[in-house]
């Protein structure tokens, strides 16, 4: 009773398949999809805004030496 073999994973496949329809679940499985693109598509934008907002290596050099150039900082 505690195995879980193929079998009984076919059997809740068909049961969920008759419950909720085909087109219920393809509905539901494209917007799972969609939701899983945004989120790469968020996360991809989220990484380019803060690689051009970070400063390249050559401006954080030129600060540095400005820095220790000027005595009044």
């Amino acid at each position: 009773m505690g195995s879980s073999s193929v079998w009984h994973w076919c059997l809740v496949l068909a049961v969920f398949i008759l419950l909720f329809g085909s087109d219920r679940i393809s509905r539901l499985l494209r917007g799972i999809g969609e939701g899983m693109q945004d989120f790469r598509k968020s996360l991809k934008r989220e990484a380019e805004e803060i690689a051009t907002a970070m400063p390249t290596k050559s401006e954080l050099e030129q600060s540095v030496s400005k820095g220790l150039e000027d005595p009044a900082i």
